[in-house]
């Protein structure tokens, strides 16, 4: 929310600014960052939005919130009467793994 104020007020972080993918900002479930090209792949904050909002990605979740700032993001919830709500810290630890491959299909076996 706090990123649509900033827009709207003007200052401070903006739905249109840019974020090259960089792969040290992956940590475990980001399925839509995960696809991404590093340093090739560019998002808008727009888009770090939708990818948190609408698939719960956490590196999105991650790379907004240290845009946007996670005090700013507090200050915001408390100044809309959301005192108990708080943003502690980032979703998850980065993965040092790649993603683990799918296993192949077996052919079934006749009995």
């Amino acid at each position: 929310m706090e990123l649509y104020r900033e827009e709207q007020e003007g200052g401070g972080a903006g739905l249109l600014d840019h974020y090259t993918f960089d792969r040290a900002d992956l940590v475990d479930g980001s399925e839509i960052m995960r696809g991404l090209s590093p340093g090739v792949s560019m998002v808008t904050n727009h888009d770090l939005a939708q990818f948190m909002v609408a698939v719960s990605d956490n590196s999105a979740t991650n790379v907004w919130m240290g845009r946007v700032g996670m005090e700013k993001e507090n200050a915001m919830l408390r100044a809309h009467g959301r005192a108990r709500s708080r943003i502690a810290d980032a979703q998850v630890v980065a993965s040092t793994s790649a993603p683990e491959p799918r296993p192949k299909a077996s052919a079934a076996v006749a009995a």
